[in-house]
């Protein structure tokens, strides 16, 4: 059986530390906020998506068809999870 021995420097292990810190809060927050609601899952309508969002319902529909926002279907109706909204939201660089 055969070893490898690895030399890093000090900041090659920095950054690997920092990387795996940040790996680990990410998935941390992503525990996190699965556990955070045990209530059901608050579904809007259309209309009431778009006026959380401040949209109208054609902006809505062209956000659906790229992909940017996230609807489901229940009999024929179309609704939206508040929380994947909040999560489309990008914030704007100053």
């Amino acid at each position: 059986m055969s070893q490898t021995v690895v030399v890093l420097t000090s900041d090659q292990l920095q950054e690997i530390l920092r990387n795996q810190e940040q790996s680990f809060i990410r998935i941390f927050k992503e525990n996190i906020s699965s556990l955070k609601n045990d209530e059901p899952e608050e579904l809007l309508t259309t209309k009431e998506a778009c006026d959380f969002l401040k949209i109208s319902s054609v902006t809505a529909w062209k956000w659906r068809e790229k992909g940017r926002i996230k609807a489901f279907k229940i009999h024929n109706k179309t609704y939206y999870k508040r929380s994947q909204l909040l999560e489309a939201l990008t914030e704007l660089k100053k």
